[in-house]
């Protein structure tokens, strides 16, 4: 085959000249993905014939700039025979052949080989209407451009029934209009994008098997998918993959799972847990995850019906069946509606979040707070029972300085007696009875910015307390007692030459000492200590300075000077002496056996100490006389 004489040969914008072009070799192929024709390609080997006669150039001249035309024309160029397009070629190879035939010899004649690669479209688009999606018919002009594609997807189905699925693109690209990098790439993420908006029901005969609507994919499901790609810019290699996962129950704007499990203490505590992963949908990020907090929101709020009905199904209503299993589960027990934690997984890496909400049969959980507390019960070798309640109170809220706001709640539950929550205990250790003590001391920690208050009371029901209900300034007395009865008064006389007549040998004594009885008795002593603890809270008109200690110390003088003195009754304080239980002269009386009204006695000596915290000592001192036929 031979063109005119005098053929041009243009290279872009650069001509060469050349005698006679001869065609050496010509092929055609259609490049397909699958049926789809996507491009034509033809491989050429033409040979160009140079003469010096009919050029003014030199040989030498000639060869040089075709050789430097060629290597500088190494990616796809726009060739032309005659100045009419043939198509954007890339160079193969090329050769000058050299021999002694005359048109070899380069010397009059030069002799060029040359190989090219032409990539064509189908200006009729027959190419791009065959089995080709007419929504990426506006990429029919770039088609001839692409090399190597490859499409292909996966399914998957786990026992859980979330759904999964893959679908992946490769490709390379022949840089035909010599675009720069980014040009390229957007390009490429162009062709990809257009596949990817198929989705996955239109493109694969697999899909359609899965047609439960379950495990239906949008195109625009942002928060179902998740975009790969790998740029390969030396080879303009391009590969993509969009994994798809729908979790088991699936919405138009979220798909979820939620998993239940029923947790049993050694205790006999029941606890029901929720745990969720939502993946929200929307056709870009910020749409997805705003759909999958609101669910996962949803998902938090409803959880208590789903936990309790699943608690009622296996316990509850089948508590005969687990009965053996549950020693110390109460069957009357049931689930508290107030969760006793919420954990949120809010990552930002993607549109999906996940959640974990808890419950419990635990009575400590109330609606506003989680009260919890343990108690210790012991007896001391006096016999004295004595209990401490420790607890924690923790409010459903976040630290903040408003936490101030539920000072008034928690005094109220360290005001509270204990006596119920301990009598159940105290009766399994006295063995009858109930515990009925006094509180001796309390004390908590709160921190002001927190959500958690500790505290601890101890109580005791020792008979030197005095129950709070009666009344009275005085919380405690302890009192010790010591007693000096009295003896006979008597005296001695010496006898001077005493006989004694009754014995047979009778003989006379010097002397002898006699011992006179009188009919008088020594002073009786008896010294009595008294520990007082004075309650604090009563002496106190509110915080602040104490403005009532005048009553305080006018009462301890009514007690000590005026009912100290009560002579007809016998008590120490007061002539209601049962008020305190203290009976200082009754105990003389029994014990000396005589009668009250024939009893002298008279105070000698009374000492009275205060500390601080108003507690009181005073030691007293009695002495009491009587008469020797009395005793």
């Amino acid at each position: 085959m031979a063109f005119n004489s005098e053929t041009t040969l243009k290279f872009g914008s650069s001509y060469i000249s050349f005698a006679v072009i001869t065609l050496l070799d010509y092929s055609l192929v259609n490049e397909k993905v699958g049926a789809f024709d996507y491009r034509r390609k033809e491989n050429i080997s033409l040979a160009g014939l140079f003469s010096n006669r009919e050029s003014s150039i030199p040989i030498s001249e000639h060869f040089r700039q075709v050789k430097l035309l060629i290597e500088n024309s190494t990616d796809f160029v726009q060739v032309y025979l005659n100045d009419k397009p043939y198509g954007k070629a890339r160079f193969l190879g090329f050769s000058f052949p050299s021999s002694v035939s005359f048109d070899e010899n380069s010397i009059r004649f030069s002799k060029i080989e040359i190989k090219l690669e032409i990539l064509k479209d189908d200006s009729s688009n027959d190419f791009s209407d065959v089995n080709l999606p007419s929504s990426v018919s506006n990429l029919s002009t770039i088609w001839y451009k692409l090399k190597n594609f490859t499409e292909s997807f996966s399914f998957n189905i786990a026992q859980d029934n979330v759904f999964s699925a893959s679908h992946n693109i490769s490709f390379e690209l022949d840089n035909i209009d010599k675009n720069t990098d980014s040009e390229v790439v957007i390009l490429a993420n162009q062709v990809a994008n257009k596949f990817f908006a198929q989705g996955l029901d239109i493109l694969s005969s697999i899909r359609p098997f899965y047609s439960s609507t379950d495990f239906q994919i949008s195109a625009l499901d942002y928060g179902s998918s998740l975009k790969n790609q790998t740029i390969d810019l030396i080879n303009y290699s391009f590969s993509y993959s969009k994994e798809y996962v729908v979790f088991s129950s699936n919405q138009s704007a979220s798909s979820e799972t939620i998993f239940t499990e029923i947790n049993y203490g050694a205790n006999g505590i029941i606890e029901v847990v929720e745990k969720g992963r939502v993946k929200g949908k929307g056709a870009d990020y910020a749409t997805a995850r705003s759909n999958a907090i609101s669910r996962l929101d949803y998902d938090i709020n409803t959880a208590y019906t789903r936990c309790n009905s699943a608690f009622n199904r296996y316990i509850s209503d089948n508590y005969s069946d687990f009965s053996k299993f549950l020693p110390k589960y109460n069957s009357t027990d049931s689930l508290a509606s107030y969760p006793i934690s919420i954990t949120k997984d809010l990552s930002e890496f993607g549109p999906e979040v996940g959640y974990e909400i808890k419950f419990s049969t635990n009575k400590s959980y109330g609606a506003t707070r989680i009260h919890s507390y343990s108690i210790s019960l012991t007896k001391t070798p006096q016999g004295i029972y004595e209990s401490v309640v420790n607890g924690s109170i923790k409010y459903y809220t976040n630290k903040n300085k408003s936490f101030n706001s539920k000072i008034s709640d928690i005094k109220s539950i360290i005001d509270t007696d204990d006596n119920s929550i301990i009598n159940p205990y105290f009766l399994k250790v006295a063995g009858s009875g109930t515990f009925g003590g006094i509180r001796t001391s309390s004390s908590l920690n709160h921190l002001k910015f927190g959500v958690e208050t500790t505290y601890s009371k101890s109580y005791s029901n020792s008979p030197s307390l005095i129950p709070d209900a009666l009344g009275n300034i005085i919380r405690q007395v302890l009192i010790s007692e010591n007693l000096i009865a009295p003896i006979n008064k008597y005296s001695t006389v010496i006898i001077p030459g005493y006989y004694d007549s009754t014995k047979s040998n009778s003989i006379s004594i010097r002397g002898k000492e006699t011992i006179y009885q009188t009919r008088q008795l020594s002073e009786g002593v008896k010294n009595i200590t008294i520990e007082m603890k004075i309650d604090r809270s009563r002496i106190y008109s509110g915080v602040g300075d104490n403005l009532l200690s005048a009553t305080v110390f006018s009462t301890l003088k009514d007690l000590f000077i005026t009912h100290m003195m009560n002579k007809t009754q016998g008590y120490l304080f007061g002539s209601n002496g049962p008020k305190y239980a203290i009976t200082a002269f009754s105990k003389i009386y029994d014990e000396l056996s005589v009668a009250p009204n024939i009893l002298t006695w008279f105070l000698e000596d009374l000492k009275i100490s205060f500390d601080s915290s108003y507690n009181l000592r005073a030691n007293l001192v009695f002495k009491f006389l009587v008469n020797k036929e009395v005793l």
